[in-house]
């Protein structure tokens, strides 16, 4: 399987404007799967840890496929 590109939102640095990015994205390894994202949206949790120093991946909702193939 070959790595996919995507578009990600970005946090370079707590409470500074959010970057959209093109990032790469590995294929999934052993007891991975790999989700891909149809719609998204932020809410108060995400707000609330964008606000701080903090390196997490932002994402409580979200519509998805998940691809595990074998």
């Amino acid at each position: 399987m070959m790595h996919r590109h995507a578009a990600a939102v970005v946090i370079k640095v707590p409470k500074q404007p959010l970057v959209m990015e093109e990032v790469e994205v590995a294929p999934p390894r052993a007891y991975e799967v790999r989700v891909k994202i149809l719609c998204t949206s932020l809410c108060h949790t995400d707000i609330t840890f964008w606000r701080m120093k903090l390196v997490v991946v932002l994402l409580t909702s979200a519509f998805t496929i998940t691809d595990a193939r074998t």
